[in-house]
């Protein structure tokens, strides 16, 4: 069951679902939460002898057909009994950007979130922190997991991260 903004204000107010920064009210959307983009991003390599190379800025610009990694604002900390699910923002899907945060958010997860951006348009996009850049709804689950993400001996690599990271073996 997806919940509703008075749900997640609910559980945001009595502990249950944690979100530092405390979200401001513009950020409460009615079945979902506006996240903000860092300033943390890592530009991947452009062919196979390039590094990825990571950047702290307040403003980037992501080229035609460019894919980096960016992350949120706020970090999130989700119970034993809910799940989030991260979307794209119509606003910036409707520039060419998509946004995708591999999608699931797992029961347990504490960190930023972060998120796979990739310009469709054949324009340069400007990114700036502080921007609202992705949504995340909240799904109930029937009941708590057995094995929240990060329980030991279940290769939970982004646990607690804390800006834009690559992915981990």
């Amino acid at each position: 069951m997806m919940l509703s903004d008075r749900t997640y204000v609910d559980l945001l107010a009595s502990g249950d679902i944690q979100v530092v920064p405390h979200p401001e009210t513009s950020q409460v959307q009615p079945a979902s939460l506006d996240l903000r983009l860092a300033d943390s991003f890592v530009r991947l390599p452009r062919n196979q002898f390039d590094e990825a190379h990571r950047e702290t800025l307040s403003q980037t610009i992501i080229r035609p057909g460019e894919f980096m990694l960016g992350s949120t604002i706020e970090r999130i900390k989700l119970p034993s009994h809910i799940c989030g699910q991260v979307h794209g923002k119509s606003t910036w899907a409707r520039r060419g950007l998509m946004v995708e945060a591999a999608g699931l958010v797992d029961p347990g997860f504490e960190g930023t979130i972060t998120l796979e951006l990739k310009n469709l348009s054949h324009l340069p996009l400007v990114l700036s922190a502080g921007t609202p850049i992705c949504q995340m709804s909240f799904n109930l689950l029937d009941m708590a997991v057995l094995r929240p993400y990060g329980t030991p001996g279940l290769n939970s690599h982004y646990q607690g991260q804390e800006r834009a990271e690559g992915a981990r073996e």
